[in-house]
């Protein structure tokens, strides 16, 4: 059985920390930080975001967070930590689309698609998912 690893979406968590930034800047040019509530909501937000952001790519980076395609399916740990196997009977089809600078890779299934946002393949890898049959 032959493993495709996808590889990590670095522009996901640029963009992930550009948003939380330009959160936090938002309520810094509105407002002064100690006046009031909203900026302490949004100053939580973009930690939020920030932290979210650090924690899910450490996890990619060692490897507990992945998405593998093989010859008999896909087999992923989705964003709350749960093990998925999707049989390759069930993938119709593999795109990479682009949305505003930010490559989603759509995996449409018989009965649902999935949307992977921190992982995509590279064109060297969607040579190798299309020589092991999967519709690209």
């Amino acid at each position: 059985m032959r493993e495709l690893q996808l590889n990590i979406n670095k522009s996901f968590y640029v963009l992930l920390c550009v948003f939380a930034a330009a959160i936090w800047g938002f309520g810094a040019l509105l407002n002064d930080f100690g006046k009031s509530s909203f900026n302490h909501v949004e100053l939580f937000l973009a930690l939020v975001i920030v932290l979210f952001c650090a924690f899910h790519l450490a996890l990619s980076l060692t490897g507990q967070r992945k998405a593998v395609f093989c010859s008999q399916g896909l087999y992923y740990i989705n964003a709350l930590g749960k093990r998925r196997y999707v049989l390759a009977e069930q993938i119709t089809g593999v795109k990479v689309l682009s949305v505003f600078g930010l490559k989603v890779t759509k995996i449409s299934l018989v009965d649902s698609t999935l949307l992977f946002v921190a992982f995509n393949p590279c064109e060297k890898q969607l040579a190798q998912l299309r020589v092991q049959g999967y519709a690209i």
